[in-house]
C-alpha cells in the first residue's frame, strides 16, 4: 500500500489463482462462495457506495466491519478498537 498526500491512496488486492479451468456445461458443481474469516476489518473510503458494498461483501463472509467514511473518522475509529482491528502482521 502506498499514500501520497492530494494524490490518494493506492492499494492491491491479491486474489488467488483458480487452478483448474471451469467450462459451461462441465457436471462439476461449481463453488461460488468466497473464503470467509472472523477477523474484524475497518474500511475507509468516502465514497458510500463502494463503504456499503465492501461492508456488505465481508459482513456476508463472517468478517466483523467498521467503517468510516473519511480519514479523520478511520483514524478516530482505529485508534478507539486497534485491538480488535486484525493487522497484517496477525496473520
Amino acid at each position: 500500500m502506498s499514500s501520497e498526500p492530494g494524490k490518494g491512496v493506492e492499494m492491491r488486492v491479491y486474489i488467488p489463482f483458480a487452478q483448474a479451468e471451469i467450462r459451461a456445461g462441465d457436471e462439476e458443481k461449481k463453488d461460488d462462495s468466497l473464503p470467509g474469516g472472523s477477523e474484524t476489518i475497518l474500511i475507509i473510503d468516502d465514497e458510500a457506495p463502494v463503504l456499503e458494498f465492501g461492508m456488505t461483501l465481508l459482513k456476508e463472509n463472517g468478517y466483523t466491519v467498521l467503517g468510516a467514511a473519511s480519514g479523520a473518522a478511520g483514524l478516530e475509529m482505529y485508534r478507539k478498537r486497534v485491538r480488535d482491528i486484525a493487522s497484517l502482521s496477525s496473520t
